[in-house]
């Protein structure tokens, strides 16, 4: 949703600032999704790593 919003508003500026010379390319949005896909899924692994690893006192200790 992001992706399209993105271009969408791209393709405004484009419009408006340099009388539509805008040009769609499907690889930047593709490689944006997959890194965040990526990220998300390395920053969750070390998160539920270092929990696994915790003793529960430690986890709900306040």
């Amino acid at each position: 949703m992001g992706a399209i919003i993105s271009l969408a508003v791209s393709f405004g500026i484009s419009s408006v600032l340099f009388e539509g010379v805008w040009a769609f390319d499907i690889t930047t949005p593709i490689i944006t999704i997959l890194g965040c896909i990526f990220l998300t899924l390395i920053i969750t692994n070390l998160a539920i790593t270092k929990a696994l690893n915790t003793q529960t006192r430690e986890l709900f200790h306040s």
